[in-house]
């Protein structure tokens, strides 16, 4: 299995299903399950402007599953016309992609992990870890 580090609260938000699309500014190939691990950085004033409280979002560990069903190559109009699912306030997609996110599930317990760029391997034993709420 392969993880993504992605930023809290945007994670907390896919893990609500609040936000079904992840933006990055690279494609990838792989589509399937992955696993949502949250880096050491907490955007403050992006969990204020979704009411969520940072200091109870998890940080560096795995925290979920997803799986990513498709690509959206945004322009201008989809990246509005798909804020809702996004949820980036900002007003250019400024090159960015969407990753779709499907069958989004959270863990019984965040699993502490240093995060590595990139969607990047978990070992087998970390992936025995995983176990669903």
């Amino acid at each position: 299995m392969k993880a993504l580090s992605i930023r809290q609260p945007w994670a907390e938000l896919i893990l609500l299903g609040r936000k079904t699309i992840e933006t990055r500014t690279w494609r990838t190939a792989h589509r399937g399950v992955f696993a949502i691990h949250t880096g050491w950085h907490i955007e403050t004033t992006i969990a204020e402007l979704y009411d969520l409280q940072a200091e109870s979002l998890v940080s560096a560990a795995l925290v979920g599953t997803a799986e990513i069903s498709d690509m959206i190559e945004f322009d201008d109009e989809s990246w509005e016309a798909l804020r809702h699912e996004h949820l980036v306030p900002d007003e250019s997609h400024n090159g960015r992609v969407g990753w779709r996110l499907t069958n989004v599930r959270r863990l019984a317990s965040p699993i502490l992990l240093r995060g590595l760029p990139g969607l990047f391997p978990l070992d087998d034993a970390m992936v025995e870890q995983i176990a669903y709420e």
